[in-house]
């Protein structure tokens, strides 16, 4: 049974291989003799024309309807507007058409450098980068603030600051040599007077703030008044009461004829008094402006020696380290609401105070201490010494030991 069906196979495969051959055959015997291998292919490039012409169909469609609705919307504004208004909206159509588009410049940048290459002008040619004006492509806009030549502003060199200038500071201020741990005799003592007038100058600070205002002295107040005063007002009254009772009294601003004349007669001579006086003025303006010139002229050079001192002032504290004696010119300055010196009294400091100078080991060991309690270095570590252990003694070494 197994070997008809592998013969009925074999037989089926030999037919068709026959029917293959047959047909490669019959299209070689087709093909022109001699001929290029091109023509041996032709490409289709018309397409289904079912596809096409609905193709055509649609967008003929879309231009109709959009033809109709231009039309719609010319007659509306030919309706809406007048000629001029017409020609108008033309006009700013055809500006809008022919407006450029926003210019852009090249950015400069170097080449890269070819890090396997043996010359630098081996290395890939980039085009450069076009950049509008508008905005700003991160990482370009130092470059431009840093080279002019990419841009138009010339005002760039108006931001450009100068380095300021380095102050001379001194972070810790040395203390004076009688605030030391263990300080000598004759500059604790100096240190101490200058504590104690600090805190007497406060104090009467305080007292006189304190004290209240004092009531005029029977002196001053007499100096002030006067006895005039005293002495008018006693007049007055007795005037009062000795005049006659059978006097005509005239009414407040009534005045006599003479009186009225006398007046005239001032108001006149005063006005002659100040064409006077302005003529005056104008013969000696020459004179008045000569002066005038001499006092500007001084003015400018005393403003001009100000201004000297200041710089000079200036430039010296500016030389000063700021930090050195701050404290102590505080001190003097404002005793009020300056702190107080930090200086140990005598019985504090005790032993600890120096008898003599020393020579050099002192400042160091004072620097330490001062640093550590600054928490700038580290605290010496004081630890217990080795134990050692004794043992039992025998013999001649235990009787030492009894001695």
């Amino acid at each position: 049974m197994g070997k008809t069906k592998k013969r009925a196979a074999s037989r089926m495969k030999e037919q068709r291989d026959s029917e293959i051959a047959a047909v490669a055959a019959d299209v070689e015997s087709q093909l022109p003799a001699g001929g290029s291998e091109e023509a041996l292919f032709v490409l289709d490039t018309e397409g289904q024309g079912k596809k096409r012409r609905r193709r055509m169909a649609a967008t003929e469609k879309k231009l109709v309807s959009g033809g109709i609705v231009l039309s719609n919307n010319v007659k509306k504004q030919l309706k809406a507007h007048s000629k001029e208004e017409l020609q108008k909206i033309a006009e700013k159509g055809r500006k809008s058409l022919e407006r450029k588009g926003r210019q852009g410049h090249a950015m400069k940048k170097e080449k890269p450098h070819d890090l396997w290459g043996e010359n630098p002008s081996d290395a890939k040619k980039q085009k450069p980068k076009l950049v509008n004006r508008g905005g700003i492509v991160p990482g370009t806009h130092i470059s431009e603030v840093l080279r002019p030549e990419l841009t138009t502003r010339t005002e760039v060199e108006k931001f450009r600051r100068e380095p300021k200038k380095k102050k001379n500071i001194v972070t810790v201020a040395p203390a004076h040599a009688g605030q030391s741990y263990n300080p000598d005799f004759s500059a604790h003592q100096d240190m101490l007077g200058m504590a104690v007038a600090v805190e007497n100058r406060r104090k009467e600070m305080k007292e006189e703030e304190k004290a209240p205002v004092m009531e005029l002295s029977e002196k001053t107040r007499s100096i002030l008044v006067g006895p005039d005063s005293e002495s008018s007002d006693s007049d007055s009254d007795d005037d009062l009461d000795s005049a006659p009772a059978n006097k005509v009294v005239r009414r407040d601003g009534k005045k006599t004829k003479a009186q009225r004349n006398r007046e005239k007669r001032h108001k006149q001579l005063l006005l002659e008094h100040q064409k006077k006086k302005e003529s005056k003025q104008l013969l000696n303006q020459l004179t008045e402006l000569k002066k005038n010139k001499r006092e500007v002229l001084a003015s400018v050079k005393e403003s001009e020696s100000k201004k000297k001192e200041i710089n000079t002032l200036k430039a010296e504290t500016d030389a000063k380290p700021i930090g050195v004696n701050v404290d102590y010119e505080d001190f003097v300055k404002n005793p009020k609401r300056s702190k107080t010196i930090p200086v140990a009294l005598s019985n504090e400091v005790g032993s600890m105070r120096k008898t003599r100078s020393p020579a050099g080991a002192g400042a160091l060991h004072d620097s330490v201490l001062r640093l550590e309690s600054r928490s700038m270095l580290e605290r010496r570590k004081v630890g217990m010494g080795k134990k050692k252990m004794q043992g039992k003694l025998k013999g001649r070494n235990r009787f030492q030991a009894i001695l």
